[in-house]
């Protein structure tokens, strides 16, 4: 499990990976509404749900609807119908 840092023109964050996992290809921003904390809540447990090859998560960090995180999407070789998604939640900010 790796850190992703951001750098835009006047600030980076950083943030630390906690799951890696193969998804389906439903549009995230559409079906989770980021700025209700029942609804982050639901994606969170239905990244924490997925249980097949190549799921890949980091008890050690912590996270709750309350964070600021990332999603990172990208296709799922030979599976149009997929997704694979890097998750991280992030640990700071700097100016």
């Amino acid at each position: 499990y790796g850190e992703i840092i951001v750098y835009l023109p006047d600030k980076e964050y950083h943030y630390q990976v906690f799951a890696a996992v193969p998804y389906d290809n439903r549009h995230i921003l559409y079906n989770y509404d980021g700025s209700d904390p029942r609804r982050v809540t639901a994606f969170l447990n239905s990244i924490y749900q997925v249980r097949e090859i190549g799921a890949q998560f980091n008890e050690n960090v912590p996270v709750s609807n309350d964070d600021k995180f990332l999603v990172l999407s990208t296709c799922l070789a030979g599976n149009s119908e997929r997704r694979y998604l890097v998750l991280a939640v992030r640990q700071a900010e700097i100016n």
